[in-house]
């Protein structure tokens, strides 16, 4: 297992961040999700032993967090959202420091700062002042800095926010070829169309608590309410009639004949149940996979509490 928490509990006074939460990833490539306070950097922070939980424990890589931190930290990567940088420092020197502070010798060190900078496609500004760079490519210099001492484990927050399409499709090339070197990556992003493109596995949070995990694409198929595409053959009115009276949502779709949702939980036997009720015969049916979106947004347990009064 590349990361688990049982149990975590992190509060800040009253306000309750995660509320025993449970988690496993083991993918080469996952997805953290959630909408704004869900408590995504607060299970970050625990990770990286920026945050004391208040309960519960966090495996890395099979490494207590909570009883070997240094240890955790020297195997994991992590780029922030934001710049953390030294304006005057270039960036060679401060990968190289960064490197050193990973515990690598000062020659290794080095060397390691120039293939990072290679890898991430900025060499040729290597020895300019970090503030001096775009935008673009100090975003590139923060996923150098998080893997410049060979980690096992990535955390990337939000890698392509602000960056034109190009730079995306390129930042997202990098995360691609990151997990091709046996580098595993948790992503945390509210782009749902960058985990589409680069992670096998979601989790998502909600209220300090996970409400949905999984593998993204029979997450599309299975959970909650499910869509299909049907032509009936026989009496079609009858099998509408049928399957109004059992709960089935029914949509045109012209060629591809009706589209039919059922319940969560009921699936296509609904569908066979309504024809043969309504003297119609099911002749053709295929699933209609649901977008990310979709299944990220049914996950969801609806509005949130009222805040409690100042």
């Amino acid at each position: 297992m590349i990361l688990r928490a049982e149990g975590l509990r992190v509060t800040y006074g009253p306000v309750v961040a995660l509320d025993g939460l449970d988690l496993a990833v083991d993918a080469r490539t996952s997805a953290l999700l959630g909408p704004n306070g869900a408590g995504k950097s607060s299970f970050l922070r625990s990770v990286l032993g920026l945050v004391t939980p208040a309960a519960g424990r966090i495996e890395v890589l099979g490494t207590d967090a909570a009883r070997d931190p240094l240890g955790v930290r020297r195997r994991v990567g992590y780029m922030p959202e934001r710049d953390a940088i030294i304006p005057a420092v270039n960036a060679v020197a401060a990968l190289t420091y960064l490197a050193r502070v990973s515990g690598l010798y000062p020659r290794d060190a080095r060397r390691r700062a120039h293939e990072a900078l290679d890898f991430v496609g900025i060499a040729e500004q290597r020895y300019r002042p970090l503030s001096t760079l775009s935008q673009g490519t100090r975003q590139r210099f923060r996923l150098a800095a998080a893997i410049v001492h060979d980690p096992e484990l990535v955390f990337l927050d939000e890698p392509t926010n602000g960056l034109d399409p190009a730079g995306r499709r390129e930042m997202l090339g990098l995360v691609d070829k990151i997990a091709e070197l046996g580098i595993h990556v948790l992503l945390c992003t509210h782009l749902l169309p960058d985990v589409e493109a680069t992670c096998e596995e979601v989790v998502v949070i909600d209220r300090g608590r996970v409400c949905l995990a999984g593998n993204i694409e029979r997450l599309k198929l299975t959970s909650g309410a499910r869509t299909f595409a049907v032509r009936v053959a026989g009496d079609e009115a009858g099998f509408r009639r049928e399957a109004e009276r059992l709960g089935l949502a029914l949509t045109e779709k012209g060629r591809e004949g009706i589209h039919v949702t059922t319940p969560d939980g009921a699936g296509s036997a609904a569908v066979f149940r309504a024809a043969a009720a309504g003297g119609a015969v099911v002749s053709r049916l295929t699933e209609v996979r649901r977008s990310l979106e979709e299944v990220f947004l049914a996950s969801l347990r609806g509005p949130s509490p009222p805040a409690p009064p100042l």
